[in-house]
């Protein structure tokens, strides 16, 4: 029955979507998106241009317009290191946090109506 509650949490997920309570990010950019809220999460804190580097999101090219489309979007933001202007820091906005909010929100309630079943 646990293939069932993914089932329900995938539903609340697609219902968060339709209700465009959020910008629509594509695919990828939520992906990226979720790397970065991970790191968040761990408290770790990701420079531009150590992202612009990890290959598995597509080229720096690819990655840089797609971290511009997510600042866009008020999903991040960069932040200036005082020390060094040179180095920017990625950080998640208010609307990227309530998002993720939203889906945990979400993944629970599925997981209490698929307890409840």
């Amino acid at each position: 029955m646990i293939h069932m509650s993914y089932a329900k949490f995938l539903e609340a997920v697609e219902s968060i979507h339709h209700q465009n309570i959020y910008i629509n990010i594509d695919p990828n950019e939520e992906r990226l998106l979720n790397y970065i809220f991970l790191k968040y999460s761990r408290a770790e804190y990701l420079q531009v241009s150590h992202v612009l580097m990890l290959g598995k999101f597509g080229s720096q090219v690819t990655l840089h317009r797609r971290l511009n489309s997510l600042i866009a979007k008020e999903y991040i933001q960069l932040e200036t290191d005082f020390d060094d202007a040179r180095r920017k820091f990625l950080k998640l906005t208010p609307q990227a946090l309530q998002r993720y909010e939203s889906l945990a929100i979400a993944m629970t309630q599925s997981l209490k109506k698929t307890l409840k079943s």
